[in-house]
This record gives C-alpha cells, sequence and structure tokens, in this order.
C-alpha cells in the first residue's frame, strides 16, 4: 500500500531513482497497483541521460507494491520494493523508453494510452 509521503523507486530509463509521493489519485487513503500519482523527485541516476531535475513534480503510475497481493484463483504474491513508473504531465503516456523488472498481470491498465507499451516493454508479466 502506498501512502502520502512514501518513497518509491522509478523503474524506467528517464533519469531518477527515486520520489516522495504527494498525491494519490484513488478514492481511499492508500495506492494500489495501477493507480495514478503525483510525487517529487528526491534522487537521480547519474548513468542516464537526465529528462527530470531534483524537486520537479511528476505524475506516475504504481507497478509494484511491498504489499500483498491476492488473486482470484486463491494465490498470492508479493514484490521486495515498491516502484513506479513515469508519465508526461498531463498525459498518459511514458516518459522513458525502457522498463527494468517484472510487472504484474493486475498491471495492465485500460487508462493509460501505452498500455500495450508498458506490457510490451517489461522483462516479464507475472
Amino acid at each position: 500500500m502506498i501512502f502520502v509521503e512514501t518513497f518509491l523507486k522509478i523503474e524506467d530509463n528517464s533519469g531518477g531513482k527515486m520520489i516522495r509521493t504527494i498525491r494519490i489519485f484513488n478514492k481511499g487513503k492508500f495506492g494500489r497497483i495501477n493507480n495514478f500519482i503525483k510525487g517529487s523527485v528526491r534522487s537521480l541516476n547519474k548513468r542516464v541521460l537526465r529528462k527530470m531535475k531534483i524537486g520537479v513534480i511528476i505524475k506516475s503510475l504504481i507497478l509494484r507494491v511491498k504489499h500483498k497481493l491476492f488473486r482470484y484463483d486463491g494465490s498470492t504474491f508479493q514484490f521486495h520494493l515498491n516502484a513506479i513508473v513515469v508519465l508526461k504531465t498531463n498525459q498518459t503516456k511514458l516518459v522513458g523508453s525502457r522498463l527494468y523488472g517484472p510487472i504484474c498481470f493486475e498491471s495492465r491498465n485500460k487508462k493509460v494510452e501505452d498500455n500495450s507499451r508498458i506490457c510490451r516493454l517489461a522483462r516479464f508479466i507475472l
């Protein structure tokens, strides 16, 4: 579960490493997979061409959470870290051209224009 002030790892090559959550666009108090969040960049990746700066507010989509996920067939699984992918401001298109790590089956989002691109760029889908 992602709350306000939670630190999240950026899992694409947009240039950032970590963000801190400012707002969660969800009806509840916390964010899950497939929810949009707004956050500020806290650290940058030195090896990647920077497309952002520290303190910039960005819109992003949650891909992975540490909280245990329950599926309808009764199976459960969880990831080791919270991860997001950066979206362009006021749009639902990806900033980066690569995704690092796996995504889960539930993250195939109908709200994102690049939904098929997210699934295509992921290493594998759980």
